[in-house]
């Protein structure tokens, strides 16, 4: 569904990159604490107990279990919504939403003796949210993106990151503007390690792209910006023994 909506200023209004990254970060936090209460470790049971009368030998039968690391590589695959919009000549604001779906993979290094993580991602995403009215249509289409993250852990399983990227996204329109975007990525997430193959995770992105000039339009120009929710599913491989 296309929104049109008119302003009454003589300039491009500020893009809400702050109450972007608000919304994210309640997310995040909200998500972490559901996670973690699905790992939380059952109550012991008095016939789990050791019995100390035991010989010794009976006490160690069972080797502890491994911590779970950080370290390696993935592939992943994304799905989820894409919000647009586009500032036309700071008079006029173009609005569409529609799914998205993404292939992506990356590298993370969980720091040696610390909760930190830090990693690089890259990703390719298929979209193909258009708004206009007559005569301005602006449809937003594939994009690349390639960027890192880095962030902390909640006991071992658990990951809350933010990450920062460079993106550039193909577009149409009837407004004789270039063929693609270029801009930048900021965004939150969450990420839960299932076992030492696969994870799963909901990741929030707002993506701000440079402005570009309407031709024959004087000091026009066009400013789209993107709010994006994604649920990502992981199968990592390299990962230590």
């Amino acid at each position: 569904m296309t929104v049109l909506s008119h302003r009454h200023i003589p300039a491009p209004t500020p893009k809400p990159r702050i109450t972007g990254m608000v919304i994210a970060g309640a997310l995040a936090i909200i998500l972490a604490f559901a996670i973690v209460s699905l790992f939380k470790p059952p109550a012991a049971r008095a016939d789990t107990i050791p019995n100390r009368t035991k010989p010794a030998a009976n006490l160690f039968t069972e080797a502890p279990a491994a911590r779970t690391s950080w370290t390696g590589c993935y592939i992943n695959a994304q799905t989820g919504m894409a919000a647009a919009h586009h500032e036309v000549a700071g008079v006029i604001s173009l609005s569409a939403q529609g799914a998205l779906g993404a292939l992506g993979g990356g590298c993370d290094l969980h720091v040696a003796g610390t909760p930190f993580v830090i990693g690089a991602l890259t990703d390719y995403a298929f979209r193909n949210v258009g708004a206009g009215i007559v005569g301005a249509n602006i449809t937003l289409e594939g994009a690349w993106t390639v960027g890192g993250r880095a962030g902390v852990l909640a006991g071992d399983k658990l990951l809350i990151y933010g990450l920062g990227a460079w993106t550039q996204t193909s577009a149409s329109s009837t407004l004789a503007l270039p063929s693609t975007f270029d801009g930048y990525v900021a965004g939150a997430g969450v990420e839960a390690m299932l076992n030492q193959a696969f994870s799963l995770g909901l990741e929030y992105r707002g993506i701000y792209y440079d402005s570009e000039a309407i031709p024959g339009a004087g000091p026009f120009a066009v400013s789209p910006y993107e709010h994006q929710l994604r649920l990502k599913a992981a199968w990592r491989f390299g990962m230590p023994k």
